[in-house]
Order: structure tokens, then C-alpha cells, then sequence
């Protein structure tokens, strides 16, 4: 039916069999605020809105003097279990979980390339907060969907010392706080190991490879149909991290603080030895 009257039914919603009478109220055709005088309405009760036509779109249900989403059952963590209708602030407000199989992808002598997920199910982090030790190195992380089909979050450190033991905590933050805390322990590479790493590349600071989007790994474009572009590695060390995890990748490019490209050729040996001016680009071509 496509009523837009109002009327009541019988239904027991979330708070249980002990609250009063149900009223129903279309979704459309019913201004709520000029069809209900809310101070006479008889409390506890569960005030359902609707659309007939589409049934399984709600608006609210009101429990005693508080609202909660209709689709909150006793199982969830915003609406009382003990039968009040009492309700705590929505899932807006809980704060996100802990997140999972944080561990070191890329270790250097200083640096290290983490990789996470944030909890699956949960509420999605707007940030996270990771702090170091040794050397008590804080930082925010902005939560970017770095895979989005997986979550997978990517993050560099550096600055850090060579073969030395490092402590890492990550926490996620949403609207709710903090979540607990994830760690892993890792110790960096010697400096001679990170030698042997960096001369699988010529790396040229200050200079655009000069490489056209035609040249990126295809598929070209950000995960995770896209396999040439990330947005959230902003340094060298995470760039080549990528190159190094991508067979077509020969060559790569990075805008600090900005960006990473991915390309499956190598640039022209006339422009690597030109001028070098692009202020904030490094190339990295494999040798």
C-alpha cells in the first residue's frame, strides 16, 4: 500500500515487550514535526517510521524519552539489553578497533615500511596514531583505504638507526577515541645491508623521470584495479618498497610529501642526465 496515514500496530521493538504501545508513521507523505505534538505522546513508547512501499527502510524508533536507529537489536552496543529503552550514544560515537596484522613489509637501516588493516566490521578509523621507541616518534596517520578492496593501510618511518631493536604501537582514532593498541617489534637492517639494497637502483633527486601515464604499470591508476599510483607514499623508501613488490615495475617516481609513481619502462638516459630543478621529485630507474 502506499498509505501516508498515520496509525498504530502492535510491535515490540529493541526495548523489549515492556514498552507501550507502537506508532507507525510513513516515511513519505508525513512532515514528523508538524504531525507530532512529541510532548503528548504516551512514554515509553516505540514510534516506528517507515515507508510502506519500502518496508525495509526505517526512520526511528523512539524508546522512552530516547531515540535510538531502528535497526539496533539487543545485540547491538548503542541500545540498552536490559529492557530500559535507555540508549548511549550511535555507532558515530564508539571508538574504532584495535587494528589487525600490523607487521614490518620492508626493513632497511633507516627505515621501515608497516602494513595494517583496520578491524573489519568496525567503525572506520579517521586517523591513526603511531608512536616509536626508541626515540618516543610520535605521528598522525590519516586513514586513506591505501587497497580499498582489502583496507590495507601502508606507512614509512624513517630516521631511524641502523641495526637497532624498534618498539611500534599504532591506535586508531574515530569520533568515539582511541582503540587498543597493536605492536610489533622489529630490528633495522645494518648499514651495509641497506648499501647492498640501494645499488639495485640509480636514484636521481630532484628530477621528474619524465615519464608519461602510458608508461605507468598497468592497469594504470590507484589500487585496487590501479597499479601505478599511490596517493598516501610520500617518501623514496615506501616508493621503492612498491617497485620492488610489482615484477612489471623498472622505474619509479615520488613527489615528497606527496605521491608515488610506478612505471614498466625506463626513462630516457638523455633526460636522467639533464638538468636537475624539479624541486621535491626523485626517480629511481633499476639497474
Amino acid at each position: 500500500s502506499g498509505s501516508s496515514q498515520a496509525g498504530s500496530f502492535s510491535y515490540y521493538g529493541p526495548g523489549g515487550d515492556n514498552i507501550g504501545p507502537t506508532t507507525y508513521l510513513p516515511v513519505s507523505g508525513v512532515d514528523f514535526d508538524k504531525a507530532i505534538d512529541w510532548d503528548r505522546l504516551t512514554l515509553p513508547q516505540d514510534v516506528l517510521a517507515f515507508d510502506l512501499r519500502q518496508p525495509d527502510i526505517f526512520r526511528t524508533v523512539q524508546l522512552g524519552d530516547s531515540s535510538c536507529d531502528v535497526d539496533e537489536g539487543l545485540d547491538d552496543e548503542t541500545c540498552a539489553k536490559d529492557g530500559s529503552g535507555s540508549c548511549r550514544g550511535g555507532a558515530d560515537g564508539a571508538a574504532p578497533g584495535r587494528p589487525e596484522q600490523l607487521r614490518v613489509v620492508r626493513s632497511e637501516s633507516r627505515a621501515l615500511t608497516l602494513e595494517w588493516r583496520p578491524q573489519p566490521g568496525g567503525v572506520t578509523p579517521e586517523t591513526y596514531t603511531l608512536r616509536v621507541d626508541p626515540g618516543a616518534m610520535e605521528d598522525s596517520i590519516e586513514h586513506d583505504g591505501f587497497e580499498m578492496a582489502s583496507g590495507v593501510q601502508m606507512h614509512t618511518v624513517g630516521s631511524l638507526r641502523p641495526d637497532t631493536e624498534y618498539t611500534i604501537r599504532l591506535r586508531a582514532v574515530g569520533p568515539g577515541g582511541e582503540s587498543e593498541e597493536a605492536s610489533v617489534v622489529h630490528r633495522t637492517a645494518t648499514e651495509r645491508a641497506a648499501a647492498a639494497a640501494s645499488a639495485l637502483y640509480d636514484m636521481v633527486e630532484g628530477l621528474h623521470c619524465g615519464m608519461s601515464s602510458t608508461e605507468e604499470v598497468q592497469p594504470a591508476g590507484p589500487p585496487p584495479q590501479g597499479q601505478s599510483f599511490f596517493r598516501d607514499i610520500k617518501d623514496s623508501n615506501g616508493c621503492r618498497a612498491r617497485c620492488d613488490d610489482n615484477r612489471q615495475c623498472v622505474a619509479f617516481q615520488v613527489k615528497s610529501g606527496d605521491a608515488c609513481w610506478l612505471y614498466r619502462r625506463r626513462p630516457r638516459e638523455a633526460h636522467l642526465s639533464g638538468t636537475r630543478n624539479d624541486a621535491g621529485w626523485e626517480c629511481g630507474v633499476k639497474k
